[in-house]
């Protein structure tokens, strides 16, 4: 990728973290600043009219704004982990509830996870539930999703996944649940499909504005 591509992206990410709820597959949440908003994961369609702030939506989540990164663990799909800097609270993906009582420090938590200063974007596989992967600046690592376990890494995403459109700095990524190999990656204002699984683009680099104009803020 050359200079004037990296400085293409924009001058910030248009989420900062997103999930899709296992218990309604087609709820695909956006974070960005302090608001969230609810679309179809799969279409261009906003089930919500407008964003909302985060700590009116569930006033009971520890973190009400700048969350980094998240994920759902398919193995307990109520379960919500929120990333923000340094530290992990565990929520309820489907309501006002918290898991834990306060946030924890990620490297509390999971002492064997990589990147504890600072998560960028996260997914588990639905194919192998166990398996999250977490990115941080141009690095991935494989973890256990419900376990202090690194199973691999880290290592450049450029080596992993070559054919990736992007090889840094991912702000925000989903699985579509129902289409579970179709993995969406976020940097800047763009968007591109990718295999979840394996080395292969779906769909190559595009503007979200000309993807999904109703996902932005």
């Amino acid at each position: 990728m050359t200079e004037n591509d990296a400085e293409d992206f924009g001058p910030e990410p248009a989420f900062d973290a997103c999930f899709v709820d296992p218990r309604s597959p087609g709820d695909l949440y956006l974070f960005k600043g302090d608001r969230v908003l609810l679309v179809d994961s799969g279409g261009n369609k906003r089930r919500w009219d407008k964003p909302q702030k985060i700590s009116e939506w569930h006033s009971l989540y520890p973190f009400s704004s700048g969350i980094d990164a998240c994920f759902v663990d398919p193995r307990s799909p109520g379960d919500l982990y929120l990333f923000k800097g340094n530290q992990v609270c565990l929520v309820d993906s489907g309501g006002n509830k918290r898991r834990w009582e306060d946030p924890q420090k990620i490297a509390e938590w999971r002492p064997k996870y990589p990147f504890q200063d600072k998560i960028d974007a996260c997914f588990v596989s639905h194919r192998s539930p166990g398996d999250l992967y977490l990115f941080k600046d141009d690095e991935v690592a494989q973890v256990d999703s419900g376990g202090d376990k690194l199973r691999w890494g880290p290592t450049k995403i450029a080596d992993w996944r070559p054919s990736y459109p992007f090889d840094s700095n991912i702000d925000a990524c989903f699985v579509d649940l129902r289409s579970p190999g179709d993995l969406y990656l976020f940097k800047g204002k763009y968007v591109c499909l990718v295999d979840a699984d394996g080395d292969k683009v779906r769909k190559g680099r595009q503007t979200i504005a000309s993807w999904r104009s109703q996902y932005l803020f």
